[in-house]
């Protein structure tokens, strides 16, 4: 009978020390402050077709406690041959440096994506298409890069992966 009054009441403190345990881990982790890149809606990246055009918002994010100084966040636009700025896309964020000021925990990178297929009538997007400018033997990819900032925190998800340290957008052509 004592034997199992005594178990009643051990067992659920070795239950709550081994969850504590585990969750200690888990907060050091995300406890370490970081700078993050999301497309603000999952069509932003990826795959998006030649016939759209639309302003996409890509969200810097400062994962981290209230900071007194100004933070800047530093970033890259890699394109790849096939895209021209100006014909498939405009970049509506001026320079390659985001200013976060003091409270301020995200801040937008805004790409105007072009459409570059031609409908039989251009009112109607379900028209058939009738050309479009974009070369599919070409690297039809942009990706934007979190490059530095001024702190120390670390560039992407904390851990091996560095997971959303920078996004892929490929523009593929609409079907014909």
């Amino acid at each position: 009978m004592k034997a199992r009054s005594l178990l009643r009441h051990i067992l659920p403190a070795i239950v709550l020390t081994i969850s504590a345990t585990a969750c200690r881990d888990e907060a050091i982790l995300f406890d370490t402050p970081f700078i993050s890149l999301e497309a603000l809606k999952p069509e932003y990246a990826g795959r998006i077709h030649s016939d759209q055009e639309f302003i996409a918002e890509y969200k810097i994010y400062i994962n981290a406690p209230r900071f007194e100084e100004s933070i800047t966040v530093n970033y890259d636009l890699e394109v790849g041959a096939g895209l021209l700025e100006g014909r498939d896309y405009r970049l509506l964020t001026p320079g390659r440096s985001i200013i976060f000021e003091p409270g301020i925990f995200d801040m937008s990178i805004r790409i105007k994506w072009l459409r570059t297929a031609r409908h039989e009538d251009p009112e109607d997007l379900e028209s058939p298409i009738v050309g479009d400018s974009l070369d599919e033997t070409k690297d039809n990819s942009l990706r934007i890069s979190l490059t530095g900032s001024n702190t120390n925190y670390n560039l992407g998800h904390p851990g091996p992966d560095g997971l959303h340290r920078s996004i892929l957008i490929r523009k593929v052509k609409a079907q014909e």
